[in-house]
């Protein structure tokens, strides 16, 4: 009966995660380049079901990772604005170290520093800042990341793909720092920049509404277990006390 207590509260709180992510998630459904966080969730449900009864198991909480799937692609016309396609991310250096991003929704600073719309700077292919002429609008990007002015090579975008099963941590939204050191992605055949268009958040509002549904309905059960348990308890004791 304890057992059975314990092993249901370790649920709820599993549960409780997983509602603040998808909370998270549907916060930002319109942030450019945010892309879910995911929690290995069916299998922990599965271990509690499998193990009570038999052995004791309590529920783990779950591993998180990012889908990695590719969030819709909008055009917005402002040469300023780049869209990745690939398995791969932006790079931008902050205090906390990099940060990898797919909000390819960029500026030029007054020094020439190509940045973030947090300030950011945007690193090139060699991990440094890439610096621009401030007042040349004649900017373009090639597909494989190549930057040109006035049709001049002024510098090379950076790509970065990120080992993420070491865990992360969510930085401003749509960017994360790796726990994992992030490496240069050179082979860039598969990977395409598109000028002039921004990826938008890839949350799937329905698949996300039918998850909380779903963790509901879970809740309502354990809820159950948990009052079941604490009523054998409450008749054991009188029974022993009797």
């Amino acid at each position: 009966m304890q057992a059975a207590l314990n092993v249901s509260l370790s649920a709820q709180i599993a549960l409780e995660r997983r509602l603040t992510t998808i909370a998270d998630n549907v916060a930002n459904m319109s942030t450019a380049g945010f892309h879910t966080t995911q929690v290995k969730f069916m299998e922990v449900l599965q271990d509690m079901k499998n193990n009570v009864g038999t052995k004791i198991s309590f529920v783990s909480q779950g591993s998180e990772y990012l889908s990695t799937h590719t969030g819709d692609i909008i055009k917005t016309g402002n040469p300023l604005d780049f869209a990745l396609k690939g398995n791969v991310w932006f790079a931008l250096q902050s205090p906390q170290g990099m940060i990898l991003t797919r909000d390819g929704r960029f500026k030029i600073e007054k020094n020439g520093e190509l940045v973030s719309l947090a300030g950011y700077p945007v690193l090139d292919i060699t991990n440094m800042p890439i610096h621009l002429h401030q007042k040349d609008k004649n900017f373009e990007v090639y597909s494989d990341g190549t930057l040109y002015q006035s049709g001049k090579n002024v510098g090379v975008l950076g790509f970065y793909s990120a080992d993420l099963s070491g865990g992360f941590i969510r930085h401003n939204n749509s960017g994360f720092v790796p726990k994992e050191e992030p490496l240069q992605v050179l082979e860039r055949s598969y990977i395409s920049v598109k000028q002039g268009y921004i990826e938008q958040s890839n949350t799937n509002s329905i698949h996300e509404i039918s998850k909380l549904i779903r963790i509901q309905n879970e809740f309502e059960n354990i809820s159950s277990v948990i009052n079941n348990s604490e009523s054998s308890l409450l008749e054991a004791i009188k029974i022993f006390s009797s």
